[in-house]
């Protein structure tokens, strides 16, 4: 690590210590890659789970990862759904990539791959919807669309604080 990064790393510590939620998550990051700091996932988690319940939408994908793949935390799928679902609710890409990723594979909740394409399409990722799409059937699709739209809707419902 270079003495900038240890440099950048005290800086923010400074103001995630202060609580602010976006310096707590590039902390919990930087445990987590040992950027600025030695490498230390259990404390990366510490960081991630403060900066999520704040809200941070980036925080709660990277804590949901910690917990879909048991990375300084016992692996906890169900967990990780839950994460991914709380960012996917703010619009985050990242939520809405990783809870379709969760559908598609069947991890922390049952396999559904309408659920899964329309959350790939919500988040723009049609590659990854028309792979999941390659098993579905017409009417399937036809559903998938639909719900992408109720999906975004809700997106927007929640973003205007309704």
């Amino acid at each position: 690590m270079t003495p900038e990064e240890v440099k950048e790393f005290q800086e923010l510590k400074v103001k995630a210590d202060k609580g602010d939620p976006e310096a707590q998550c590039q902390i919990g990051h930087s445990y987590r890659t040992g950027s600025g700091v030695k490498k230390d996932s259990a404390e990366g988690v510490k960081w991630l789970r403060k900066s999520a319940k704040q809200g941070n939408a980036l925080a709660q994908c990277n804590l949901g990862i910690c917990y879909q793949y048991g990375d300084g935390v016992g692996q906890d799928y169900a967990e990780a759904f839950k994460l991914y679902q709380m960012a996917a609710d703010q619009g985050a890409n990242c939520g809405l990539t990783n809870l379709a990723f969760c559908f598609k594979q069947g991890e922390g909740v049952a396999k559904n791959p309408v659920e899964a394409y329309a959350h790939y399409v919500v988040a723009g990722a049609e590659r990854w919807a028309t792979e999941v799409g390659k098993s579905m059937n017409p009417d399937q699709i036809t559903a998938a669309k639909r719900r992408a739209k109720e999906i975004e809707a809700e997106i927007a419902a929640k973003k205007a604080g309704k």
